[in-house]
């Protein structure tokens, strides 16, 4: 019997020997299964989302969750009526940037200067690409990126090449000369991003006073409260956070403080009357699968201490839902939430793939700094199919979420993507003929190619990394996951699906603190086969 999960999602290692059995015979025809042909699901669409790799306390867990559920809809609604990927890519990440508790679009982190400067890109299917970095007053980056891909294939003089990238200012007039949404700074600003950003100025000036004017000094942004100690504390010291930071401080500490130029109208964060909460058998792992909330009168107090602890990946073994109910959840608006930076990656019905990325960059960076999230290759990835160099004619795309800086060094997306089109693999299994499938790929990229470069190694700052990968080929699509996060929230759906497959998963603590990169890496797959037909 197929060791399948709750849900369809196979197991790991259903999904290697599947994998491993179609591509024993590698041929640039349609593959053969018995009596059928395997062709590409041209009439499928799929969206894979992710709400960034950091940390997600379990009580406001639900709202991510709740999130990617409402984003999945809302690319579905374009891939079923026919729509390219590139604005389904563009329709689900503008659901997340709409989420005052993510890093990107309001509400997202701000600068030195207490501004948003956001960044975002979006790939098509051929590799071309648009974005936007450190743009202020664009409500959401998202939409002005792909504008800028769309414009970078229409040039208006024979002789000027349309830009791909654009940044500041200038990215902000461009968008309104093109008709994207623009508001003001403090539109952009709510109430616990205003909040976070007095905490963490006071806390840059009173370190800088300490360190004086002392060179080669490690100055730490943050203090450890011995009333607020916490796996996320410990994260952002680590440096195992992703790109939003979540911790805000309470009324109490910033009695007394004020924002430079963040004014705007007042937000009291994001708490809505319903959310979803799920309490999961703590004994087996399993994911969490999202319907829309019921109306019914239940015990609030007797859910709000159920934890939320979802330690798997998509690939799930048997593990039913106890429960599923709805409640109301204020504890948000108080706590401050958490924020995280966003993905998407998108095939439509017609078989194009494209990739998209937004953010708000890391909490009291410098002014102007661009981030992955606007960088081609470093922090969104996608490589074309390539008939002549790849006998499975697949198509590879990458969406990355960490600590953006050692993207950059180490080119996260590309080589992340390119290693898993080309099963790259530990050099021990390759020379003792193991096969390598595509999920060894994508570990042994973050344990080996990531964590292991030495840009990394010499760091003084700590690696995390979240990558949600897809591979489209004619046999079928296949999503894959990795991170060495605290957790990972990623979600799943098909036009085949009647509902999406949404998990935020917890790493697994590795018991060898020795080094900086001894950490388990958690992984998850999933599977959506090709459609056989009929000779």
């Amino acid at each position: 019997m197929d060791p399948s999960g709750m849900d369809g999602f196979p197991s790991v290692d259903s999904l290697h020997r599947r994998m491993s059995s179609s591509s024993q015979t590698k041929t640039t025809q349609q593959p053969v299964e018995g009596n059928s042909v395997i062709v590409p699901r041209k009439n499928v669409g799929a969206i894979f989302l992710h709400a960034g790799a950091g940390y997600h306390s379990p009580q406001n867990e639900m709202l991510h969750l709740s999130l990617l559920h409402k984003a999945c809809f809302a690319a579905m609604g374009v891939l079923k009526v026919g729509g390219p990927a590139t604005e389904a890519v563009e329709a689900a990440v503008k659901v997340m940037e709409d989420a005052e508790f993510t890093n990107a679009g309001i509400g997202s982190n701000l600068n030195e200067e207490g501004i948003v400067e956001n960044d975002a890109n979006i790939i098509d299917h051929l590799g071309r690409s648009g974005a936007c970095g450190a743009v202020p007053g664009v409500k959401n980056p998202i939409c002005l990126a792909r504008e800028v891909l769309e414009n970078s294939n229409n040039p208006d003089f024979s002789w000027r090449i349309p830009p791909n990238l654009l940044v500041g200012n200038g990215a902000r007039n461009f968008a309104m000369r093109r008709g994207i949404e623009v508001c003001t700074d403090e539109a952009l600003v709510t109430r616990n991003s205003r909040l976070r950003w007095i905490d963490w100025k006071r806390e840059l000036e009173k370190n800088r006073a300490v360190a004086g004017a002392v060179r080669n000094v490690v100055i730490s942004t943050f203090e450890v409260k011995a009333e607020a100690t916490s796996d996320h504390t410990n994260a952002v010291r680590t440096g195992t956070w992703n790109e939003g930071q979540p911790d805000s401080p309470t009324r109490e500490q910033s009695e007394g403080l004020t924002a430079p130029r963040v004014g705007g109208p007042k937000r009291e964060g994001l708490a809505p009357e319903t959310a979803i909460f799920t309490t999961i058998n703590k004994a087996q792992p399993t994911s969490i699968e999202l319907t829309p909330p019921q109306k019914r009168t239940i015990d609030e107090g007797s859910n709000r201490n159920k934890k939320v602890r979802v330690r798997s990946p998509l690939s799930v073994k048997d593990g039913p839902v106890s429960v599923t109910e709805s409640v109301k959840d204020t504890s948000y608006a108080r706590d401050g939430g958490i924020q995280d930076t966003v993905g998407a990656i998108a095939i439509d019905v017609h078989g194009k793939i494209a990739a998209g990325s937004s953010s708000g960059g890391v909490g009291m960076k410098l002014e102007g700094r661009v981030g992955p999230a606007a960088l081609v290759g470093i922090g969104t990835a996608v490589v074309p199919v390539c008939v002549d160099e790849d006998d499975e004619e697949a198509a590879i795309a990458t969406v990355c979420s960490g600590t953006g800086e050692h993207f950059a060094t180490t080119q996260a997306a590309q080589r992340c993507a390119e290693s898993i089109r080309h099963r790259v693999g530990d050099l021990e299994a390759t020379v003792h003929g193991e096969e390598i499938t595509e999920d060894m790929a994508l570990e042994h990229f973050i344990r080996e190619l990531f964590l292991e470069h030495p840009s990394i190694v010499h760091s003084k700052i700590q690696p995390g990394i979240g990558v949600l990968a897809v591979k489209q080929c004619p046999r079928g699509y296949y999503v894959y996951w990795g991170h060495n996060t605290t957790s990972f929230a990623v979600a799943s759906f098909s036009t085949e699906d009647k509902k999406p497959k949404c998990v935020v998963s917890r790493r697994r603590e590795s018991k060898d603190k020795s080094s900086k990169t001894a950490v388990d890496i958690t992984m998850g797959a999933r599977k959506f086969p090709a459609t056989p037909l009929r000779k």
